[in-house]
């Protein structure tokens, strides 16, 4: 699509662009399909390219389903690992735990992939359980850290946190203000990408 703009010097504004896509070749292990989108900014008067941005994409779908996972209306049986190696058999795959900046790869080679994207590991303490300021930190870093990686068909879920939750009983936190700590995020990134699961190591 296109749109016009004038905008007065050093100011900016949020542009969004839609388009139908009927039949999208969808992205999966077994055929790692990338489209590439295009974002040309030009100058209306004189015709000159502004500036270029390129940006690969996948159409996939995943979900839960009761006690099964889906991957674009299949079932699938995830094993996990903290190696690059992929499986499928029988409707096996493997789920990286982090792309370890290599989202471009695994999108290439059709790896799936979980993303942390919260600093909520190895830290519980009645301090930082009961702080607003430590969530609300940890909820904007997660949704800045989502903004950077959000377009990889790879990544099928977000990571939430490493070791957080088991060390609250070492620290004196309390596991049920805890546990609602952690599905405050949940909720938080729920609600700016639902096309992905969490889950809390």
């Amino acid at each position: 699509g296109t749109r016009e703009l004038s905008l007065p010097a050093d100011s900016s504004k949020d542009v969004e662009l839609q388009a139908p896509w009927d039949t999208p070749r969808l992205w999966s292990p077994l055929d790692p399909h990338l489209y590439v989108l295009n974002v040309e900014l030009t100058d209306r008067t004189t015709g000159e390219r502004l500036d270029l941005a390129r940006e690969r994409f996948g159409f996939r779908e995943s979900w839960i389903e009761g006690n099964q996972m889906m991957l674009n209306g299949l079932p699938i049986k995830l094993k996990g690992a903290t190696g690059f190696v992929a499986y499928w058999v029988d409707g096996d795959v493997q789920l990286n735990r982090g792309t370890r900046d290599d989202a471009d790869y695994l999108d290439e080679i059709g790896m799936l992939a979980s993303e942390p994207v919260t600093m909520v590991c190895n830290s519980a303490s009645t301090h930082n359980v009961d702080r607003e300021v430590f969530w609300q930190t940890a909820k904007t870093n997660m949704i800045a850290a989502i903004k950077r990686v959000q377009n990889h068909p790879c990544i099928l879920a977000w990571d939430l946190s490493n070791e957080w939750y088991c060390f609250l009983g070492y620290s004196n936190g309390a596991n049920i203000v805890g546990a609602r700590r952690l599905m405050g995020l949940t909720e938080v990134l729920r609600a700016y990408d639902p096309t992905r699961w969490t889950f809390y190591n």
